[in-house]
């Protein structure tokens, strides 16, 4: 059995208002040390388009739909795709040497909720050609844990592995190693509402946690 581990740090996603309804928690930027190679985690609700076509490169930008979300995400992008990001579904655009996009409400009014999450892509793959993959909501793992359930959205975990760990194009079935290597994890968790229990902690929601002894 693995040892219980303290907690490293704690601290609040900010809160970015657009309006009165569109809204984001997001990650503070003096943070990103601690989980690398992720640059960035928003917690979104989403109702009204304040996003405009952008570009990435060099780097992956995740949307993962809550599977309780109120309404989808409608995906447009320079590759060619136009199509809804429905609850509880995953959209991983590895941008590589670069791509332009943009992402609204499906039915404009009807939030849209869930995590837009950046990932940094290997030195060796930056300037791989941009590629999508898309992960409908059937089709992300699950395992059920005591009074919990756990969706494999990317990667393996507890002898489930997501469809996205598949694909050699993607940059995250990659083996990696160092800070986030095969032997050793910089875990952290994102409480985007209500609470949860870090040993004798109690975590509120719109926080970020990093268990420390895994380097970081």
């Amino acid at each position: 059995m693995n040892p219980l581990r303290p907690l490293h740090s704690a601290f609040a996603l900010p809160l970015h208002r657009f309006d009165d309804r569109t809204h984001a928690h997001v990650f503070h930027p003096q943070h990103l040390g601690l989980v690398d190679p992720f640059i960035g985690v928003d917690v979104f609700n989403m109702p009204h388009n304040f996003f405009l076509p952008h570009p990435h490169g060099g780097m992956s930008a995740i949307s993962y739909l809550l599977p309780q979300s109120p309404g989808g995400v409608r995906n447009r992008d320079s590759l060619g795709d136009d199509s809804v990001i429905t609850p509880g579904s995953l959209h991983w655009l590895q941008a590589g040497s670069g791509m332009v996009h943009e992402e609204t409400p499906a039915t404009p009014g009807v939030a849209a909720q869930g995590l837009q999450i950046f990932v940094n892509m290997a030195a060796a793959h930056k300037q791989n050609a941009p590629a999508v993959f898309k992960v409908p909501a059937g089709d992300i793992p699950t395992v059920d844990l005591a009074g919990a359930r756990v969706r494999v959205v990317a990667g393996q975990w507890g002898g489930q592995t997501s469809p996205i760990a598949q694909d050699p194009r993607c940059d995250a079935a990659a083996p990696r190693r160092g800070a986030l290597g095969v032997a050793r994890w910089a875990p952290g968790f994102c409480v985007g509402g209500g609470g949860a229990n870090f040993g004798v902690k109690r975590a509120p929601g719109a926080q970020w946690y990093c268990p420390g002894s895994y380097g970081v």
